[in-house]
């Protein structure tokens, strides 16, 4: 009679255990990498992605074996409430536990960035890039395709590493949409002009009442058909043609005027085609609400960066050969 209890609680024992044993070994297959061999590919979270959708999407990259195991690990694990969106690189060698731990810990990847007044998308890129919240070039590329130049609004940021492009950019929009959107909008029929002024003289005047007084100059220009001749112009056009498209453009020289760029605002009477990089907010008002003047010229004094203006020509001249020339 002992001997059958015994043999009876084995029995017991199997009826129980092996069940488990049998799932945790479909478990441990199920999650294990789909191949050993690593080959990169790039996959992107969106955000508020199912975790249903990221396991099936997975599973047809054919990143993972079961959708419904790496359901699973993500609830049983709690790092299904901690994926965040984004761009990752991920390879068949990695397990469906590996790549639910590299979804979550792209949560602690925020960062937080600081933006400065007078960045073109050039320097955007650079700052972004760096600190991995794009791939480099990932923003140049797609300022290609879409007039987001001037409109990288200078703020300080949170991204997370790995964040799609065009999330940067709707953030930035956004951003730039809730700080100037309403200012620019005080002057419905020439936003895009009053934009493009703003980032000359956000480039080339740090003074909030001196940029005023030069908006109304550089618009009395365009008014009466005299060409802008803003350095910084010339700058914008020379880092477009550079390799180094984030490096400092001075001093320009005589060649530089030459260049043939319609930004060139020494060739090409008028507005330039575009922004020459993001104003900000004083720029922004000082474009809309010009001051009026007897001024028609001006130049940046390089020691006290004191804005210089003058009546005329003569006068002009006169202040190039004092503040300019050693």
């Amino acid at each position: 009679m002992l001997l059958g209890e015994k043999v009876n609680k084995k029995i017991v024992y199997l009826l129980v255990f092996m069940p488990i044993i049998l799932v945790a070994i479909f478990f441990s297959l199920e999650a294990s990498p789909v191949s050993n061999k690593i080959n990169y590919e790039e996959f992107s979270i969106s955000k508020g992605e199912s975790l249903d959708s990221v396991a099936e999407r997975l599973g047809a990259s054919k990143l993972i074996r079961s959708p419904f195991v790496f359901k699973i690990l993500g609830l049983v694990t709690g790092s299904s409430k901690k994926i965040q969106p984004g761009q990752f690189t991920l390879s068949p060698h990695l397990s469906a536990a590996a790549l639910i731990s590299k979804f979550a810990k792209a949560g602690s990847g925020s960062i937080t960035v600081t933006i400065p007044e007078g960045l073109t998308v050039y320097e955007v890129d650079k700052i972004l890039s760096e600190v991995s919240v794009i791939s480099p070039g990932a923003l140049i590329q797609f300022s290609k395709d879409r007039k987001i130049e001037g409109r990288l609004f200078p703020d300080t940021y949170k991204f997370l590493t790995n964040t799609k492009v065009e999330e940067v950019v709707d953030i930035f929009i956004d951003n730039f949409n809730k700080k100037v959107g309403s200012i620019l909008g005080h002057d419905p029929k020439n936003q895009e002009e009053n934009l493009i002024l703003a980032s000359l003289i956000q480039e080339e005047i740090p003074d909030q009442e001196e940029q005023k007084i030069a908006a109304g100059v550089l618009k009395k220009r365009v008014r009466v058909g005299m060409a802008l001749q803003v350095d910084a112009t010339i700058c914008y056009a020379k880092r477009m043609k550079s390799a180094e498209k984030g490096s400092s453009c001075y001093p320009l020289t005589s060649l530089d005027m030459k260049i043939d760029s319609a930004y060139n605002t020494y060739l090409y009477k008028g507005w330039p085609p575009g922004p020459i990089a993001s104003p900000g907010f004083s720029a922004v008002s000082a474009a809309v609400e010009p001051q009026d003047s007897p001024y028609w010229f001006y130049l940046s004094d390089p020691l006290s960066r004191r804005t210089v203006f003058s009546e005329n020509l003569e006068e002009h001249n006169r202040n190039i050969s004092t503040f300019l020339k050693s």
